[in-house]
């Protein structure tokens, strides 16, 4: 809002979260494909602990989450089945995943994002422009949506109440994409990343502010793979810097928030267990959080508190 000359900007929402505001570290590779699920609480730094299993092992998934509910959907066996199973969770308890359906078409390293009611899954590897969705409260299988502008093999997701935004990662593209989340319909244009970041961008939101850090781009463990961007959702255009991550990373796509930090689990380079935060509302480089319980690559990540709830 702008008063005396000046505009200011505050959180409106105060979730009320049984078991606190969490994020999730899902699947992977640890070298193996594995099946652990872990967590941390994002207002307090530490290391993860375990949370329980996915129902089938896999990796190169995509996380997202209403505030009861976390989901881990699509990703890959290696070396190359491709899958389409949506598990779920319950936040606020621990234990085990329960299968919630399956997604339009088999993929690995799709965009993912949610708002409140609706989760919604983009492009991947082999569904290409596909967006489809799903009602986080009951289960079953998700349903056309749309389609992307572009083939987007290798995405990232992040939203707000409103809008989603996805991040195309073919051939270190630096494309940003939208769609309004309430609604169904091909998505539109967005900006561009400053810079080119590829694959394994991990992103993370409040209701305002879409963060973008790290990715393999312009090549794997490069040292500018640090950097981290930002954009504002309700408004169109190209990203700007924010700061840097504390160690490049090059495999994670496992970004998560809450109203006030974005959390990053598993940099590397490369093979990492490290978490680094960053405060939202201002720009600075990030912190230290804690540490996963293992190096592991390709998880994914999701809370109940991001920026789309």
């Amino acid at each position: 809002f702008f008063a005396q000359d000046r505009w200011y900007e505050f959180a409106t929402d105060s979730p009320t979260l049984d078991g606190g505001a969490r994020a999730l570290s899902m699947g992977g590779q640890a070298p193996g494909d594995i099946d652990i699920i872990e967590f941390v609480t994002i207002p307090t730094q530490g290391n993860a602990t375990d949370f329980g299993n996915l129902s089938v092992t896999r990796t190169q998934s995509a996380g997202l989450g209403s505030r009861v509910r976390g989901f881990c959907t699509g990703g890959m066996v290696s070396p190359g089945t491709y899958k389409n199973e949506i598990d779920f969770v319950t936040f606020s308890s621990t234990g085990d995943a329960t299968d919630f359906g399956n997604l339009n078409g088999n993929a690995r390293l799709l965009s993912a994002f949610s708002n409140s009611t609706r989760g919604v899954t983009a492009g991947g590897q082999p569904r290409n422009d596909t967006i489809d969705f799903f009602t986080m409260s009951s289960a079953g299988d998700a349903i056309d949506f749309g389609d992307l502008p572009a083939t987007d093999l290798f995405g990232s997701g992040l939203a707000s109440p409103t809008r989603g935004l996805i991040k195309d990662g073919s051939d270190n593209d630096n494309t940003i994409s939208f769609v309004t989340i309430t609604t169904t319909g091909n998505a539109r244009d967005f900006g561009d990343l400053s810079i080119s970041r590829g694959t394994h961008v991990q992103t993370a939101s409040n209701s305002t502010r879409g963060i973008f850090a790290g990715g393999n781009g312009p090549s794997p463990n490069n040292p500018s793979n640090k950097e981290i961007q930002f954009v504002t959702i309700a408004t169109l255009g190209n990203s700007t810097q924010f700061g840097d991550l504390t160690r490049a990373t090059a495999e994670s796509n496992a970004g998560a928030s809450d109203p006030t930090r974005a959390i990053f689990m598993g940099n590397g380079p490369g093979n990492g267990d490290t978490i680094d935060y960053v405060a939202i509302a201002t720009q600075g480089d990030a912190v230290d959080f804690g540490n996963l319980s293992a190096s592991r690559t390709h998880n994914c990540g999701c809370s109940n508190a991001h920026g789309g709830l």
